[in-house]
């Protein structure tokens, strides 16, 4: 099987090799990896047409900050090889946001749009920073694209949040 994982900064060997194709990017935590995701993979290249999906996958450090000192459950080497393992999945990457206090947490993603071109960034509905993460992509020229949770998650229970607390719950005390 093709190693699907690739360094950030070979990101814009992507957009070379690909001039002509529809390139769609996703990024998350994708932490105890569930259908949900494989399902939000599946549908994004869907919606956009993509002939390659290019997955952010958090580093351990960010979804600290952003999670909790908790998260992630999985580390982020093994996500960032379990995500590259699904099929919709062309490409997998570390993402990194900006060190605490110089910039909007998702300034990161600048390079990304820069070094990527992706044609379409694609989101589920009500993740964080909807409008910040609207005026990026605007800003470089890459169309977004909000899924339903309810059409990307048709199955209940499957978030790592409601997976963990259902372990939680189960656990004897």
């Amino acid at each position: 099987m093709k190693d699907k994982t690739i360094s950030y900064v070979n990101l814009a060997d992507i957009r070379r090799n690909c001039s002509t194709k529809i390139v769609a990017f996703v990024s998350g935590t994708f932490d105890l990896l569930h259908p949900g995701h494989k399902h939000f993979f599946e549908l994004a290249k869907d919606v956009t047409r993509a002939d390659v999906l290019v997955v952010g996958v958090g580093s351990d450090i960010d979804i600290k900050r952003y999670k909790g000192d908790a998260r992630p459950i999985i580390e982020e080497e093994a996500r960032l090889k379990l995500v590259a393992a699904l099929e919709a999945v062309d490409y997998a990457f570390i993402t990194h946001a900006l060190p605490e206090g110089q910039g909007h947490f998702l300034d990161g993603f600048i390079n990304i749009f820069e070094k990527l071109q992706p044609d379409y960034y694609v989101v589920n509905e009500g993740t964080f920073d909807m409008e910040y993460r609207h005026a990026l992509a605007e800003r470089h020229g890459v169309a977004i694209k909000v899924l339903r949770h309810g059409v990307t998650c048709p199955a209940r229970g499957y978030s790592t949040t409601a997976i963990i607390q259902r372990i939680i719950d189960a656990t004897p005390r």
